[in-house]
């Protein structure tokens, strides 16, 4: 849990079903890493449902949020009915977002799902045609792929979003091969 985070979007905190959504991951800014997802939803301490795919995803490309990646929000807090954010949530978080991208330095970006896509990417990235393309904004390399959620709503995306990160792992050897070394 980041304070800083909480003092940002503090006016969430008092709805009801309102819930701090902590980042994780490894913070070793300066190092390459990627900055995996920015999500909106919680990843860690969340129950994980069978077939939630993000973690295998990650192990499949030699990836863990605790030693060379690192997992931020575009909100950090869920919604109430974890219901798509408001676009005044969002903007009460960007400013914090933008500083947590200047101090960790990221030069690849990953975006899971619509929400944090259309913020970060482009407003008219759609995921399912545009998943698995990079863009280079700012000298960050950005990618959109699925949202969890949307792939257990909607299985026959998994190879879709397995391919994404495939995709992710030969952009980190091209980037940023001190990634695998950490």
């Amino acid at each position: 849990f980041h304070p800083h985070g909480a003092a940002a979007v503090g006016v969430h905190f008092d709805r009801p079903g309102g819930v701090a959504v902590p980042d994780v991951g490894h913070d070793a800014s300066g190092e390459g890493f990627v900055v995996l997802g920015i999500v909106d939803f919680q990843l860690e301490g969340a129950r994980m449902p069978d077939g939630f795919v993000v973690p295998r995803h990650l192990a499949a490309v030699d990836l863990d949020r605790r030693t060379n990646i690192y997992i931020a929000n575009i909100v950090k807090c869920r919604p109430p009915e974890n219901r798509d954010p408001a676009p005044e949530e969002v903007a009460a978080c960007l400013d914090y977002l933008r500083e947590q991208t200047r101090i960790l330095a990221p030069k690849i970006i990953v975006c899971l799902g619509r929400i944090s896509a259309t913020r970060i990417i482009d407003p008219g990235f759609k995921v399912t045609k545009q998943h698995g393309q990079w863009v280079e904004k700012g000298g960050i390399h950005m990618m959109g792929t699925f949202h969890p959620a949307a792939l257990l709503r909607n299985p026959g995306n998994k190879p879709g979003a397995l391919e994404d990160f495939l995709g992710l792992r030969e952009k980190i050897r091209q980037l940023c091969p001190e990634v695998y070394e950490l």
